[in-house]
């Protein structure tokens, strides 16, 4: 497994990242993945959708596990020149998604394609009604896949 470390001098090896984030929330990032591959074979399927992947730090992990990762966020994080290398070495595919209410690049991608759908650290940040945005996810998950909903919102 990557440590805290090894993940800090890989997403900063590329430039700007947000190393107190990473801190903050590694741990959380971790247990998550351990907890999922204790009931998880692979062989069940290992593609992952990591929506709200900002700074790229649990899709490293995800990735080091094995898992091929697509990543959705931001413009803003996914347009950094550090977000786009760091996602080119690692092998993460990167999807600009400006507005998760109309998610319309989810509607791009292939129907039940994705074993695991990451909302971590994420979910207290709808703003919406997220009907439409559980149906486009819907979609996009395989048989027998896994939604995976975290979040740091104590409240």
């Amino acid at each position: 497994m990557v440590s805290l470390e090894e993940i800090i001098e890989i997403a900063s090896s590329h430039g700007e990242t947000d190393v107190g984030y990473l801190r903050h929330h590694y741990g959380r990032f971790l247990s998550t993945l351990h907890e999922f591959n204790s009931t998880w074979d692979t062989n069940q399927g290992k593609n992952v959708l990591d929506i709200g992947a900002h700074w790229l730090h649990q899709s490293i992990l995800w990735r080091r596990a094995g898992f091929d990762v697509t990543a959705v966020d931001l413009p803003s994080t996914f347009e950094l020149s550090s977000v786009q290398a760091l996602s080119r070495e690692e092998g993460i595919k990167l999807l600009c998604c400006p507005d998760l209410e109309q998610a319309t690049i989810l509607g791009e991608l292939p129907e039940s394609h994705f074993h695991v759908v990451l909302l971590t650290e994420v979910i207290e940040h709808f703003t919406f009604n997220p009907v439409e945005f559980w149906k486009r996810i819907y979609r996009l998950l395989a048989p027998g896949g896994r939604i995976v909903v975290t979040t740091p919102n104590y409240y």
